[in-house]
């Protein structure tokens, strides 16, 4: 059962340098912070993987992103009776990445619209794309983002979403 679609949600995802990026998710009037390490896995590859399996119809998606030591699960889950709803669920660990969580904490557990989702999602990874064409801010971060996938993520957002 839902119990309230939240469109007072907001996303920010910045790329730093040396193989960090900062994430920030802001739900109503809670705040939730972590700092991402791209040592483990690409991170902007994860997301925008599983966005773009959401685009392409699959009821539930999930990815982690790693923290040094620790780290989040990312849940999207798409409602039986409202596939234009999805259940969003962030869970953090505390678990360094060799080894299996053992406990999750739920840190958000919201529902929102689909297309909010992607697009609040979407621009964010398209400011940073925008961003890295500039020689200065480029400098020790252009390896950590996935070109190729975000165009081809880019193409879909305007064949589907937009």
């Amino acid at each position: 059962m839902v119990s309230e679609i939240i469109d007072d949600v907001d996303f920010l995802l910045t790329l730093n340098k040396y193989g960090w990026s900062t994430f920030r998710l802001y739900v109503q009037d809670s705040l939730f912070d972590m700092a991402v390490t791209h040592v483990y896995n690409d991170p902007y590859y994860e997301l925008i993987s599983s966005l773009t399996k959401l685009m392409n119809d699959k009821d539930n998606v999930s990815f982690i992103w790693y923290g040094e030591p620790g780290g989040c699960r990312f849940e999207f889950k798409r409602l039986e009776k409202r596939h234009d709803i999805m259940h969003v669920i962030i869970e953090d660990f505390v678990e360094s990445y060799e080894k299996e969580a053992k406990e999750y904490n739920k840190v958000a557990d919201f529902f929102m619209s689909k297309r909010q989702l992607i697009l609040t999602f979407y621009f964010q990874l398209r400011k940073t794309y925008d961003l890295l064409k500039d020689k200065k801010y480029s400098k020790n971060r252009n390896e950590e983002f996935p070109f190729r996938h975000s165009n081809d993520f880019e193409s879909l957002i305007y064949n589907k979403i937009l």
